[in-house]
């Protein structure tokens, strides 16, 4: 929509369109004939909204059950904790009570000894000694005396030892009372915890049962990030509150289509569109109303995209935030600030990109960037020349991963394209071995009966010459890619037709054209159409960073090349990123072809050169 003749386009084949006119236009007058009323819009949405906020509530229970098995198994292991820590205690005290009874016998028994030894000596003493004893002089009045004294002693000691035994067994029996109490709460929480158990964990109706893999416990995110089911599922839903929200979303484009054929405002906008498309208002009334039109298109037409080297024309009356959501996909292929126009008219952006792919072409040199940079004192984070949209926002976004030594912003590591090896070469080379792998039928489609050109994924051994003078284009290895074809338009009768069925992929400008050529030149020879050749070299074959985004049932990568032109080849593995495009642009099958010992001890190439790729012949 970044030119001004698409968007007239647009206005004229869909919503100025009657309905007689050419059958391929989708207008709105056709689309009033099957279309439902607004109020009856309004109350189907309603309908739908309160039985997903309905569902959500549920959720919202499930959540808090969990939560609270959580609280109760946590009081339930504190409370045995303390039980421990009493029973501890328990044993500690009545240490402390058999010290303290040992003490106080030994006491009494020492204080009887001591008064049975005065008694024996009063009883076996002559007059005169006892008169000695009751005066308390002579020697045995003084031994008699120590010994009384000794005695007051024991008895004085007694009665703190008696003190301290009562309160060792007042001590031990409260500890006692505790320890009985205390296994009442855990019987009672052990109970509790069984029956919340039961309930989330248990065999009929469990929440677990209820979400599946989708069910977010504990178990969830323990080790999340090597956990497969975890990386591939959606926390807390599941198939009716999907179903509910697929039903919602369709009650809402309902209501939206009812607006758009109802409200006279709509088309009226739209014509005052074209109107200014036409340049029949001045910069300050375009300013003016640029957002309100846009707005109007966009309730038409929800999803509107455009190029960044478009949005200064397209959006070129927009004021700042004066529109809703951006959303910039492939954004590790564009350098920074062709994304600020775009982000400085809208209110959100999201970013989507891999930064681990196409790198942004910059053509502007590094030490002229470094010389522009460093006289507007710009830090040096900012002069990378690798740097991209989707890097910066990558560093700014608190929900961000790690993938080797990079940080990336939300990281998702299911992959649903490839099956092996394109998979595993490009986990191994690129994403340290994060990705999960659940490409549908992966199994199904190595299987060698499948209709397919290759049988099986592997390396072409090809060895030739290149033309030299930085054209690395290998004239055997065109030949044998065309060998190749002509096998290819039996397997897929429409296949110079189509678009999707095999990839004629390189790294390099010289051989992507002369590939071009060689195949245009090769079947046109053979009577096929050379405009329709034409057309499928210049949608098929190509270098790497053209083919961003697209995929085929097959890939076969040229790499052309040879053993003079080592500078070449070791700038395509100077960095992983063109190796990991091209493996993940074939869905089913891969083909090196190329001169296998020149590149086979080359970086990337050798770390899956021995494990995941055979020489085929074919």
């Amino acid at each position: 929509m970044g030119r001004k003749s698409y968007v007239t386009e647009v206005l004229e084949s869909c919503i100025f369109a009657k309905k007689n006119d050419a059958s391929d236009k989708v207008t709105l007058d056709l689309a009033r004939e099957d279309s439902i009323s607004w109020d009856e819009a309004i109350d189907k949405f309603n309908v739908a909204k309160r039985k997903v906020l309905l569902l959500r509530e549920g959720i919202k229970k499930d959540q808090k059950l969990l939560g609270d098995f959580y609280k109760e198994e946590e009081r339930l292991a504190k409370s045995k904790l303390d039980l421990k820590q009493l029973l501890i205690e328990k044993e500690q005290l009545n240490i402390k009570l058999n010290e303290v009874r040992t003490e106080l016998e030994g006491n009494e028994q020492e204080t009887l000894e001591q008064e049975e030894e005065i008694k024996y000596i009063k009883e076996h003493s002559s007059i005169f000694k006892k008169l000695l004893i009751l005066f308390g002089i002579g020697k045995i009045g003084r031994h008699v005396a120590e010994k009384r004294k000794y005695v007051e002693e024991l008895i004085i000691k007694h009665e703190d030892i008696k003190r301290r035994y009562s309160l060792a067994v007042r001590n031990t029996e409260e500890v006692c009372t505790k320890i009985e109490k205390q296994y009442s709460i855990i019987a009672a929480l052990a109970k509790k915890v069984q029956i919340l158990e039961e309930k989330i964990y248990g065999n009929n109706g469990s929440l677990k049962n209820k979400y599946k893999n989708n069910f977010a416990d504990k178990n969830f995110y323990k080790n999340i990030k090597e956990s497969e089911d975890s990386q591939n599922a959606c926390p807390w839903t599941f198939d009716e509150y999907d179903m509910a929200r697929e039903e919602l979303f369709y009650a809402s484009l309902q209501v939206r289509k009812a607006f758009v054929l109802e409200s006279p405002y709509i088309k009226r906008n739209l014509f005052v569109y074209e109107a200014y498309n036409n340049g029949k208002y001045t910069i300050a009334e375009k300013q003016q109303m640029f957002p309100h039109l846009f707005n109007a298109l966009s309730v038409v037409i929800p999803v509107l995209s455009s190029t960044f080297a478009s949005v200064g024309r397209f959006l070129k009356h927009a004021g700042n935030m004066s529109l809703g959501m951006l959303l910039i996909d492939e954004s590790g292929q564009a350098v920074p600030q062709s994304a600020l126009g775009a982000i400085y008219r809208t209110r959100r952006a999201v970013v989507v990109g891999d930064p681990l792919q196409v790198e942004p072409v910059v053509t502007i040199p590094k030490v002229l960037i470094d010389i522009l940079a460093d006289s507007t004192c710009v830090a040096n984070q900012y002069k990378v020349m690798e740097n991209s949209a989707q890097t910066f926002a990558d560093n700014i976004n608190e929900f961000n991963g790690m993938i080797g030594e990079r940080q990336v912003g939300c990281p998702l590591v299911v992959h649903r394209r490839c099956i092996e090896p394109m998979f595993s070469i490009s986990n191994l080379i690129s994403y340290d071995n994060r990705m999960f792998n659940k490409t549908n039928k992966k199994e199904e489609y190595l299987k060698p009966e499948n209709p397919f050109l290759l049988k099986k994924s592997g390396w072409i051994n090809v060895d030739g010459v290149e033309n030299g003078g930085k054209d690395h284009f290998v004239k055997k290895q065109a030949e044998k890619v065309c060998q190749l074809m002509e096998d290819a338009v039996h397997i897929y009768s429409d296949l110079f037709e189509t678009d999707d069925k095999i990839f004629i992929i390189t790294p390099f400008r010289t051989v992507a054209e002369s590939m071009r050529k060689f195949i245009i030149s090769y079947f046109s020879a053979k009577g096929y159409d050379k405009e329709i050749l034409s057309k499928w070299t210049k949608n098929c074959v190509g270098t790497v960073h053209t083919f961003q985004g697209k995929d085929a049932n097959e890939v076969l990568l040229v790499l052309g090349c040879s053993n003079k032109s080592a500078g070449a080849m070791n700038w395509v593995v100077k960095k992983a990123n063109i190796l990991n495009v091209a493996c993940t642009r074939a869905k089913y099958r891969m083909a090196f072809i190329g001169n296998i010992n020149d590149w086979k001890n080359r970086r990337y190439f050798r770390e899956f050169i021995p494990n995941l790729i055979d020489i085929i012949d074919v």
